[in-house]
């Protein structure tokens, strides 16, 4: 029953409301779409997809995959005096996010590795330009060594 539906153009649509309408002595008809698509790509019914009306006109966009951002080395490349916690002056740095109240605003906390010395302070986003700000101050031009002033 469904294969004499080609003849009329029908959308799968159609067809299976058309079929339900008609049919009523227990023939296979399909109870979706999904189904009757499924039907034609496995070339279970006569049709093709180049019967079909839209399905043929239809432009497949392909998708680009979106490059990924390289975001440092990991921590695990870290040099080995910095895992041992054998001198001054390795710092590491995170930023803390408070409650959301539309307020961008977050913590930056740098941490001296062996003196476990840290200093804080409120940034206006997390993004890197704002980290730089404030790690510029501590640079010596600006009168510190270096973070090592702090300790």
């Amino acid at each position: 029953m469904l294969g004499e539906f080609d003849d009329h153009h029908y959308s799968p649509q159609a067809v299976i409301y058309k079929a339900r309408d008609l049919m009523n002595d227990g023939t296979l008809i399909p109870k979706s779409v999904v189904t009757l698509y499924q039907w034609i790509n496995e070339g279970v019914l006569r049709t093709s997809n180049l019967d079909l009306f839209e399905k043929p006109k239809r432009k497949h966009h392909r998708t680009h995959p979106q490059a990924k951002r390289c975001l440092g080395p990991n921590i695990a490349q870290r040099p080995q005096t910095a895992d041992q916690r054998s001198e001054i002056g390795h710092w590491e740095l995170d930023t803390v996010q408070g409650q959301k109240n539309g307020n961008d605003s977050v913590v930056l906390v740098m941490t001296d590795r062996l003196s476990r010395v840290n200093i804080t302070s409120k940034i206006a986003g997390k993004t890197a330009q704002c980290s730089k700000s404030v790690l510029y101050k501590f640079t010596p031009e600006n009168g510190h060594r270096c973070l090592l002033s702090h300790l």
